[in-house]
């Protein structure tokens, strides 16, 4: 034992600069998360079984938040308008709360489809995407009326000024209104018509895919553009934006962010222990992921954008972690020194090997499963990472 300690302080000594990671909160930990929504320094999530928890203090604790739900506790959307909060479930339709969740009313009047799979607010318009087209409500949920798509599976809401996107699955594409005008396929450029997620960012509208990645479009375009430069995954559930950041969140790749408005894209999914992101939530410094089957993350917006890094010599990320057969260490700019090293739990050199700009892929699907030590050495400076081997 004295041994490895001594190994890992001698790590510790290489480490030019710490980094932020994710880390697993205590709120359903084998829960699959299905949406976020922050009010002031409250967050909420919404999830597919265990109904909406809140949190008051950046995620430390959670509390169940569920009276009147009934059974209908896959919660999939969330959002709020004023201090009403609506609740969009998976076979119950929509939920209303007057009194910060703590607890719920039906309000399905209008409502034809009962899968409300996304929610927007446009001043005092509620919009509700279902399962089975549009829906919206102009008295707070009191009743509603179809606005078309009808048949639709819609997944995503998102306005910029008077336009109206509506990401689509099942091969439908997106959608757009008009000031209140009819609804308009936009999918030219866009190659794969699977849109899980849209979000605006400023002028520019983003798009997630699942396979082909993520496309933008100039707000009023009608012209997609592919910006997946750096993405080692293009299955794309979620986008989180904050200025000219972005993360978005990936079914099998974690979490990528990019700091320059989604020009290039760099894996920042460190400590994450489940690469499936179902959602991505911030309130106040704090930045949340959800996850399948392993609850919700959290970590420092700054360190899930990397920011911190971008202080350190050595810059690479190491995933999938953990891995079963291939482990890939993604590393811009090294020097012709630089050197990779794996070892053992006990500090016994596994393997070793010279590493090249951009992203090496290292077979371990002979290792013994168990945890090992990942040291990058570049230009006298080192950092090291930790992985699980299955």
């Amino acid at each position: 034992m004295n041994k490895i300690l001594l190994f890992l302080l001698a790590f510790t000594c290489f480490i030019n600069v710490s980094r932020a990671q994710w880390q697993q909160t205590t709120a359903a930990q084998d829960a699959n998360i299905g949406c976020f929504l922050a009010n002031g320094t409250t967050i909420y999530a919404g999830t597919y079984g265990n109904g909406i928890l809140k949190s008051t203090n950046s995620g430390t604790s959670w509390t169940s938040c569920n009276t009147g739900l009934g059974t209908n506790l896959a919660v999939y959307s969330l959002a709020m308008s004023g201090s009403n909060m609506f609740a969009g479930t998976l076979v119950g339709g929509m939920y209303l709360s007057t009194n910060g969740g703590t607890s719920w009313t039906a309000i399905n009047s209008g409502l034809t489809n009962m899968a409300v799979m996304a929610i927007a607010v446009s001043g005092s318009n509620i919009i509700a995407g279902t399962d089975g087209g549009l829906f919206v409500s102009t008295n707070n949920g009191t009743s509603w009326t179809a606005q078309g798509l009808t048949g639709k599976h819609i997944r995503s809401i998102a306005i910029c000024g008077s336009n109206v996107y509506v990401g689509c699955w099942n091969s439908e594409g997106i959608y757009l209104s008009v000031a209140g005008g009819a609804w308009n396929a936009i999918n030219t450029g866009l190659t794969n018509l699977n849109v899980f997620t849209v979000a605006v960012n400023g002028t520019k509208i983003f798009a997630g895919t699942g396979g082909g990645g993520i496309y933008t479009l100039t707000n009023g375009g009608t012209t997609w553009s592919t910006t997946n430069t750096g993405l080692t995954n293009l299955n794309i559930t979620s986008f989180l934006i904050t200025g000219s950041n972005i993360i978005a969140g990936t079914n099998g790749g974690g979490v990528c962010k990019s700091n320059n408005n989604g020009v290039n894209w760099a894996i920042s999914g460190y400590g994450l222990e489940n690469q499936h992101i179902t959602s991505l939530g911030l309130c106040g410094t704090t930045a949340f992921a959800g996850t399948t089957n392993v609850g919700i993350w959290k970590n420092s917006i700054s360190g899930a954008l990397g920011i911190e890094e971008q202080v350190s010599a050595i810059k690479f990320d190491v995933f999938p972690n953990p891995t079963t057969d291939a482990l890939t260490i993604s590393y811009s700019n090294p020097t012709k020194d630089a050197v990779i090293s794996i070892f053992d739990i006990r500090g016994k050199l596994i393997m070793e090997q010279a590493l090249v700009s951009g992203n090496n892929v290292i077979d371990v699907s002979n290792f013994v499963a168990g945890i090992y030590l990942v040291k990058l050495a570049d230009n006298n400076v080192a950092e090291i990472r930790k992985i699980l081997k299955n």
